[in-house]
């Protein structure tokens, strides 16, 4: 309180007041300078945090979900590719025809269901970033249930013939 009645008195008597030579004035704006520096770095850090999290939450949930895998496999009593000769409009059509089974594998921790299988069978130059659906035929469509960590579904036998396709 004395401070304060010394500070009214020396500015009554008409001294300009000196900012940079009050200690408390000084003292409390580089404490305001610091707290604000303190509040953008936590900030920074609570931004970090969040982005660490959001990896951690998509890391799990992808670790949870249903992985499938499908292999292909000749069917058990044919061993390759037959060439074919069809009649088609009045005209021969040589082709290829080929019978495989197809295994379904969950390696996930979540149980899958598959509501469509496709099948097509083409030679291809080069592996499309993107399957060509639109060549494949529904061979199911309907609801399919397949259990969690390692369960299999050998599927049936499916004979198709195919074509080849420049990619």
């Amino acid at each position: 309180m004395r401070e304060l009645s010394a500070l009214f008195l020396w500015l009554a008597q008409g001294e300009v007041y000196n900012p940079r030579a009050d200690v408390l004035y000084r003292f409390s704006l580089w404490a305001t300078i610091v707290g604000v520096m303190g509040a953008f770095i936590g900030l920074g850090v609570l931004i970090w945090q969040t982005v660490l999290t959001r990896r951690s939450v998509n890391a799990l949930v992808a670790s949870e979900r249903a992985w499938i895998t499908v292999n292909i496999d000749w069917a058990p009593g044919y061993s390759g590719m037959f060439d074919t000769s069809e009649n088609v409009d009045g005209r021969n059509v040589d082709g290829h025809i080929t019978t495989i089974r197809m295994k379904y594998k969950n390696d996930g921790r979540t149980p899958a269901w598959i509501t469509e299988r496709r099948a097509c069978l083409t030679i291809i130059k080069s592996l499309p970033d993107k399957p060509p659906l639109e060549h494949c035929e529904i061979i199911q469509h309907g609801v399919e249930s397949l259990g969690a960590r390692n369960a299999i579904h050998l599927g049936e036998l499916v004979q198709r013939g195919f074509d080849v396709l420049h990619h």
